[in-house]
């Protein structure tokens, strides 16, 4: 086994508020930092590392957070136990113990770089914080086939805890309830008298039953997109699935309005499969797994000369400027390829069409904006026959361009906050025309209908 799969980045994986003195008076509010489309590789380990939920306590009277794991700890006499604590009022908390599994490797994630975190992912900080969790979200990798791997919301700490805030919403099994405030009436731990600290063992409401008494929610949240049954669901800290009402429709109003849970868990287990989407506070990472990357054929794929070579044989030209475009990145200049996002004509940089704020070939309203083309770990995101072939679609309105399988993909897949984004910058896409087929003028169109357009648009952009 090579790897379980990977995480991509959809867009960034760290952002910072524009400046106050920023020169762009329509710049956005958040910018991003680094490269996009940053990944992380699941690798087996040496050894596993890997930790099974094994039983729930009502704690009174063991402290906080550090001392109240190792008090757990000396009363269970599990030195290599870890816990999910969550406070129900200021001297009880409900304790759910998870030892040791060596068939299994964890991978945790979140937004400050430790030892604990395989992964960083600072997301959108606001000086040190950020609205994702220093330790946000943990995976359960299983060593053996199947290879399957669990999501689990929140992250083991120097302590051995993870810790869920007094306001996270927590949830009640025995009476189906969330709340903030939970109660410990709400819970019936054994009784055991004692005048010292208590740790007494909780029982599910059935036997037979495979939930917590108590769970819990990160305050940010940790939701994941299940392509097989399109819809969101949000991740307790003990790993169960929780269906969001209303969550990733089409009338979100802001990126940090999102709807919680309001029932008990689904029947479906946070195993992340391929395509699945994880949301850790706002930044998106999707998993991929090396298989289902492949193109479906036995034969080794022959070898294709660069997607900008590819597109410079086809001798497009700017139909107005009638000169050849250029489709390097670091090329800047009037020959490089640029394109109206909402209907996909491609020009080449000319002022008075990019002042035009209309396309003037067809006319529609939009902007003008250079064609961006994917790639690294932004073509792992694309369907394995698009790779490496002419895009023939284009994101509006940031103009990176794509194959339709992949447009039609993201396109359809609404975030959390109700918006589909471009899965190469994580910008919002138009809601009405997400996207567009690209239009390329080359040398195979018609000589005389090409100088009869343009001429045309050459007096219409003078006028």
């Amino acid at each position: 086994m090579e790897e379980y799969g990977e995480l991509v980045v959809l867009g960034y994986s760290s952002y910072r508020v524009a400046g106050k003195d920023d020169p762009s008076p329509h710049s956005a509010k958040w910018q991003p930092v680094g490269s996009p489309n940053c990944h992380f590789r699941l690798a087996p380990k040496k050894s596993g590392n890997g930790l099974t939920r094994r039983r729930a306590f009502l704690a009174t009277g063991l402290g906080e957070k550090a001392s109240s794991a190792d008090a757990a700890k000396a009363q269970l006499h599990a030195p290599s136990s870890q816990f999910v604590t969550i406070p129900l009022s200021l001297s009880t908390m409900a304790m759910v113990e998870y030892v040791p599994d060596a068939s299994l490797d964890m991978y945790q994630i979140g937004r400050q770089p430790s030892r604990y975190n395989d992964f960083s992912v600072p997301g959108p900080l606001y000086g040190a914080s950020g609205t994702i969790s220093r330790f946000a979200a943990r995976l359960m990798c299983e060593r053996n086939a199947p290879y399957r791997c669990r999501l689990y919301a929140g992250g083991f700490d120097a302590s051995h805890t993870a810790a869920v805030p007094a306001s996270a919403l927590k949830y009640c099994a025995a009476c189906s309830t969330w709340s903030k405030t939970l109660g410990c009436c709400h819970v019936a731990p054994l009784s055991l008298a004692s005048d010292g600290p208590v740790l007494s063992e909780m029982k599910s409401a059935h036997a037979c039953d495979s939930t917590v008494p108590v769970d819990a929610l990160t305050k940010n949240g940790v939701r994941l997109w299940v392509p097989e049954q399109k819809e969101w669901f949000e991740v307790s800290m003990n790993g169960f699935l929780y269906a969001i009402q209303g969550g990733g429709g089409e009338h979100g109003s802001s990126s940090t309005s999102f709807h919680r849970p309001t029932a008990g868990p689904v029947h479906l287990e946070s195993f992340v499969s391929h395509g699945c989407i994880i949301d850790l506070g706002g930044v998106q990472l999707q998993f991929l797994t090396k298989l289902a990357r492949r193109k479906p054929s036995l034969a080794p794929p022959p070898l294709q000369p660069s997607l900008v070579a590819q597109l410079e044989s086809l001798h497009v030209q700017c139909p107005v400027q009638l000169m050849p475009l250029r489709f390097h990145a670091d090329c800047q200049s009037s020959e490089t390829a640029h394109v109206f996002p909402a209907c996909g004509h491609v020009f080449g940089y000319d002022a008075r069409i990019a002042l035009g704020k209309a396309c003037p070939m067809c006319r529609t309203p939009g902007g003008m904006v250079l064609l961006k083309l994917t790639s690294g770990n932004g073509a792992k995101l694309h369907q394995a026959d698009e790779r490496n072939c002419v895009p023939d679609c284009v994101f509006n309105p940031c103009g990176h361009a794509v194959g339709l399988k992949c447009a039609t993909q993201y396109a359809s897949i609404r975030m959390p906050n109700g918006k589909s984004i471009c899965p190469i910058c994580a910008v919002a896409l138009d809601p009405i025309q997400p996207f567009s087929k690209l239009f390329w003028h080359t040398d195979d169109d018609d000589e005389h209908d090409a100088d009869a357009g343009a001429n045309e648009i050459q007096d219409v952009a003078a006028a």
